[in-house]
């Protein structure tokens, strides 16, 4: 009895293989697969998966030419209605050229269609409610194809590198497209998106070279992550107002993208979701976006002004790297963080605002940016990093708050075009290389009544032979400098009072005008107030006096 019972376990256990009989119709024999026996239904018979091969389909039928599928098939006598097309039913049929399929089918299996490159006309019946994945990719010579209103969903890859494809309609009953929907169809000029759609998958229209404009409905939440990327012809997009977040790189490499304008609604725009748009010429960031991912607005070179709201707290590694045209930026109050590269090789920026809550200058944070005249580095900051300000060779003077201690490696390298610098006593480290190649350095004040022991390197032989190192007015000081490396290796030390505003001021007479000029010899007011830290001389009458704003 015992191994009666297991005996038909086991039968219960074996799987039932699918019928399969061939019929012919219109000149076309295919092969179908039995679904339902009971119900008489079948399918076009699906093609194999080569997982140990080459890892894609063989064709379940080969066919070339124009298909019509009929709604009834029989197998002798019996008649079999067809409700699907197979999975890679009629995967790679190179020379198939047209297709009709039966209003008896509701749905295309994946890859049903896929790399059949001469297809040209396919007629997908209202009767179907389910597209497969990568069901028609790689078909390069559909140019057109209507989606019935019984479909819900676009799924991944379905019209993937239909390079002949120049529009589609999509139904109001689509909610979601699929990750690479309609990715690389090359030829694709217009497509609209209906307000049914809530979710659009990445890389759902990427490398649509041909897309001149897009309109994202207020249905859309959220835009998958480079779901428009290198869409190289797209020159206006229009973001719905209930869109929350941009996905990562969703719009880079948009290089002919003219204007985008980011509804209130956003949150969240993710990393590189601009990079490479050369075109976009400004940008206004909503004031409900928090934070600017790293390589937002990479190699924007077009980009000649961008607005960051209060709201933003942090600035991203290279943000706004290589954004060659912009000309100025001021970065708000709330921004406490300023990631790494964040504005290198903004070799149009001329002036800089940083704001007063940010710490750290970090690496490379303003590297190359060689039309900045000058910069004003608030009281905030305790750090400059390595290659902060490297290579800004239009820069001609600097003033280092009191508030900082440490200055990196080659913060200032290649800064040609300084003359001078302040380096306040607060400062307990200078890395190597921190003001090398800055062959115009004629002025160097550092106020230090203890001056700190530092690498020769800091400064170039050019320097140390051509500058004036300018120390506190004591003798008991400028000793100490004369025995320190690397203040040792000046040949020009001379005393200097370091004494502060209030205290300069105070031998002028505050009832007359002044004239106060920077150290170019070029007027820049008649008012001593507000004035930004630096070096400045400023003249009454007979009087004048060189004077230190720190």
């Amino acid at each position: 009895m015992k191994k009666i019972i297991f005996l038909f376990t086991l039968l219960l256990a074996l799987p039932s293989f699918a019928r399969n009989f061939k019929y012919t119709y219109e000149g076309q024999t295919l092969t179908y697969t039995v679904i339902d026996e009971e119900a008489k239904t079948c399918m076009t018979k699906e093609g194999v998966y080569n997982a140990y091969g080459d890892y894609s389909y063989s064709t379940g039928n080969r066919v070339e030419g124009t298909l019509i599928i009929p709604e009834i098939v029989k197998d002798g006598e019996e008649e079999y209605s067809v409700i699907s097309i197979g999975d890679a039913a009629f995967y790679k049929c190179s020379s198939l050229t047209s297709v009709t399929i039966p209003n008896s089918v509701t749905s295309i299996g994946e890859y049903a269609f896929g790399i059949c490159s001469s297809l040209t006309s396919v007629t997908i019946p209202e009767s179907v409610t389910s597209i497969g994945e990568c069901a028609f990719c790689e078909c390069g010579g559909l140019s057109s194809v209507t989606i019935p209103d019984s479909v819900t969903s676009i799924e991944s890859l379905t019209f993937a590198r239909c390079r002949g494809l120049t529009s589609v309609t999509i139904p109001e009953s689509v909610t979601s497209i699929g990750y690479g929907a309609f990715s690389g169809c090359s030829g694709l000029i217009s497509v609209t998106i209906p307000n049914s759609v809530s979710s659009m998958g990445e890389w759902a229209f990427s490398y649509c070279r041909s897309l001149i404009s897009v309109t994202i409905p207020d249905s859309v939440t959220s835009i998958g992550g480079y779901a428009f990327q290198e869409c190289s012809g797209l020159t206006s997009v229009t973001i719905g107002n209930s869109v929350t977040s941009i996905g990562y790189g969703a719009f880079s490499g948009c290089s002919g993208l003219i204007s985008v304008t980011i509804p209130n609604s956003v949150t969240s725009i993710g990393y590189e979701a601009f990079a490479k748009c050369s075109s976009l010429i400004s940008m206004t960031i909503p004031e409900s976006v928090t934070s600017i991912e790293f390589r937002a607005f990479q190699e924007c070179s077009g980009l000649s002004s961008v607005t960051i709201p209060n709201s933003v707290t942090s600035i991203g590694e290279y943000a706004f790297y290589g954004c060659s045209g912009l000309t100025s930026v001021t970065i708000p109050d709330s921004v406490t963080e300023l990631g790494e590269c964040a504005f290198s090789g903004c070799s149009g920026l001329t002036s800089l605002t940083i704001s007063d809550s940010v710490t750290s200058i970090p690496y490379s944070a303003f590297l190359a940016c060689s039309s900045l005249t000058s910069v004003t580095i608030p009281d905030s900051v305790t750090e400059l990093g390595e290659c902060a300000f490297s290579g800004c060779s239009g820069l001609t003077s600097l003033t280092i708050p009191e508030s900082v201690t440490s200055i990196g490696k080659s913060a200032f390298r290649g800064c040609d075009g300084l003359t001078s610098v302040i380096i306040p006593e607060s400062v307990t480290s200078i890395r190597v290389f921190a003001f090398s190649e800055c062959e115009n350095l004629t002025s160097i004040y550092y106020s230090a009544k203890n001056p700190i022991w530092a690498n020769k390197s800091i400064f170039t032989e050019e320097t140390y032979s051509n500058a004036t190192l300018h120390v506190p007015a004591e003798a008991v000081y400028k000793c100490k400098y004369e025995y320190i490396e690397p203040w040792v290796f000046f040949s020009n030390i001379e005393e200097y009072d370091f004494s502060g505003i209030e205290d300069v001021f105070a031998e002028f007479d505050s009832t007359l005008p002044y004239e106060v000029y920077n150290l170019n010899g070029v007027m820049i007011g008649n008012s001593i107030d507000n004035l930004a830290h630096g070096i400045y001389i400023v003249r009454q009458g007979d009087t004048v006096k060189k004077i230190a704003v720190k």
